[in-house]
């Protein structure tokens, strides 16, 4: 019976701490401002999502085109813009 019992609340210990474990998400994101204009804060899940992003002229305000390009050369070498 006490075995039992010892394995119940190890298990229940266990469980507790699983759910308790904050759970992490990346997320990507930029705000650039070029000669005034603005992209506003754009926030993306995954890394191709930004990738998809930067190159998105209506999205971005159709502003800071220079810098947008930079930072997919940057982040984002491994694709064609």
């Amino acid at each position: 019976m006490k075995i039992i019992a010892v394995v119940i609340l190890l298990f229940s210990a266990f469980i507790l701490e699983a759910c308790a474990k904050k759970v992490e998400t990346k997320s990507y994101s930029y705000d650039l401002t070029e000669n005034g204009c603005r992209t506003e804060n754009q926030t993306f899940s995954s890394r191709e999502e930004m990738c998809d992003g930067l190159k998105n002229d209506s999205l971005n305000h159709n502003c800071a085109q220079d810098l947008r390009f930079e930072k997919f050369k940057s982040d984002c070498s491994d694709r064609s813009w």
